[in-house]
């Protein structure tokens, strides 16, 4: 039981700390700082695209790119490695809703790569 308890104080731990990272990165890397990200979601396939001063492009991938998908209250996080996330608001969404994209990911990911932490 303790080690379930620690287990998932490490884990909000590390998803606040995620959270800061990201939130910080525009501020410390101004490659990132005026681009804008729109990502859209499909049955076959994710696309990301950026635009911006520094950047410009659409990058097309399926969902087996994913190391995990984590969603918490507020957030998804697509892990495409270990170490480094997309972080998507569910504030952010113009079309469609979380629910949708929760389904979407429940549909398309093994359940060892999607963990619901509300």
């Amino acid at each position: 039981m303790t080690d379930i308890i620690a287990a998932a104080l490490m884990l909000s731990i590390y998803i606040v700390s995620i959270s800061r990272m990201v939130k910080n990165f525009p501020q410390n890397n101004p490659m990132a700082a005026d681009a804008i990200d729109i990502f859209s979601f499909d049955d076959e396939r994710i696309n990301i695209e950026t635009s911006g001063e520094l950047q410009n492009g659409t990058i097309e991938f399926s969902y087996d790119i994913f190391f995990n998908v984590y969603e918490t209250k507020d957030s998804f996080y697509l892990y495409n490695s270990n170490l480094t996330a997309y972080l998507l608001p569910k504030s952010d969404f113009t079309q469609g809703t979380p629910e949708e994209l929760r389904q979407l990911f429940q549909t398309k990911l093994a359940t060892d790569k999607f963990k619901i932490y509300h």
